[in-house]
């Protein structure tokens, strides 16, 4: 990948990171737990997380104006925080339920504020990618050093109480892996930490992004919010209400499907794909790509501009998705990768996304304070923007 000695320290033996043999035998060991039917099985959990935070939004607005009977008529919230801490518990429970505590929680997302400098001096600084700089004493140094502790420290201690408990957890069974010696312990750590650090500021960026296109598109919203309501009352999609949520959820034919799908289309995580070095020389339609060329994919551009979208590439439409399906659109829009190299977490993304919808809308309106811009110093496309948010009325 050609990002050098500090990114390698953090995440060089993550599987998304490896190649080739290693690639094929570390995705063995965690694929299983991150498949299609285990995310299903995990929805009712998930519903249980956003919903009991969306409970709770209007604690962490800055500015409230209420009735005279003291109830919300409307109030601000920052972009960023409507999306803050559930994503990471979720991903967090998915790894480390039924084992880990809300104590384990707390310090996991605290070692956040650390990784969060981290990947920073890894992706936006030159100097810490030479090899040399691991001699030099620096604070870059010394807090990957304390990480790294600490990290370990946690994972092992969870995965030493799930054996003593005989509770398995999907981290302690991929560490039957590293007993049996078909897996590192390094690579278990570094793969862990791409799941749930390296992950959740791209996670919690699309989710706010999701939430941005429709408070922008108030049409857009009322639609997606009827359809939700319906599905809610729909006996055909289960007899309770947590089975009809996470009926709708599953299913990639709603207009909320859509809308996650339009919102990342307009929007990538990325604004690039992470660079890969040819290891030979290439003829790419007429062009020469040079061995050990660092390559890489203008998500922005391609998911605007390729040919399936036209006319309206820059317009958020997302019926559009009602009437392509994956396949016609499969080289035209970058989300979780193309190929076999896939996101391990394609699956569990998509769900957070929509839950995340369903419980916002269900709750409230949404509508954008001013403009919303985005932050230049992240290698995320971070907006930031205020949310004027309205409780719905019960009726």
């Amino acid at each position: 990948m050609g990002l050098g000695y500090y990114f390698g320290r953090l995440l060089g033996k993550a599987v998304g990171t490896m190649h080739n043999t290693d690639w094929f035998r570390v995705r063995r060991i965690v694929d299983p737990h991150f498949q299609l039917g285990v995310v299903k099985n995990l929805l009712g959990r998930m519903d249980d997380d956003f919903g009991t935070w969306f409970a709770k939004l209007e604690k962490h607005s800055g500015i409230t104006r209420r009735s005279a009977s003291e109830e919300p008529i409307w109030f601000e919230i920052d972009g960023l925080k409507v999306a803050e801490r559930t994503p990471f518990k979720v991903v967090a429970r998915a790894l480390f339920d039924p084992v880990m505590t809300e104590e384990d929680f707390e310090k996991m997302y605290k070692m956040n504020e650390i990784h969060e400098k981290l990947v920073e001096t890894a992706f936006l600084h030159q100097i810490p990618s030479y090899h040399w700089y691991r001699f030099l004493p620096t604070a870059a140094n010394k807090r990957m050093d304390r990480y790294q502790e600490l990290w370990k420290a946690v994972v092992l201690d969870i995965i030493s109480r799930a054996q003593k408990q005989n509770k398995p957890c999907p981290i302690s069974e991929m560490y039957k892996s590293v007993e049996s010696g078909d897996m590192e312990l390094l690579e278990l750590l570094q793969t862990a930490d791409e799941i749930l650090y390296t992950n959740i500021d791209v996670t919690s960026t699309s989710l706010t992004w999701g939430l941005i296109h429709l408070a922008q598109n108030p049409e857009a919203q009322e639609k997606a919010r009827k359809e939700l309501f319906e599905a809610l009352n729909n006996p055909q999609y289960g007899a309770t209400e947590k089975e009809r949520t996470a009926k709708y959820i599953e299913k990639q034919n709603t207009f909320l499907h859509f809308c996650v799908l339009e919102a990342t289309r307009l929007v990538p995580l990325l604004f690039y794909s992470l660079p890969e070095v040819t290891a030979e020389e290439k003829l790419i339609c007429g062009y020469r790509i040079p061995a050990n060329t660092s390559v890489l994919i203008d998500a922005n551009t391609l998911n605007r501009t390729a040919p399936i979208w036209q006319p309206d590439g820059d317009s958020y439409r997302p019926e559009r998705f009602a009437s392509i399906s994956p396949t016609e659109y499969r080289y035209a829009f970058w989300r979780f990768g193309i190929g076999p190299r896939k996101c391990v977490g394609q699956f569990f993304g998509d769900k957070i996304a929509k839950m995340f919808l369903f419980h916002a809308l269900r709750r409230f309106e949404f509508e954008i304070v001013g403009t919303v811009t985005k932050k230049k110093d992240l290698f995320v496309q971070t907006p930031e923007c205020t949310f004027r948010v309205r409780p719905l009325k019960d009726d």
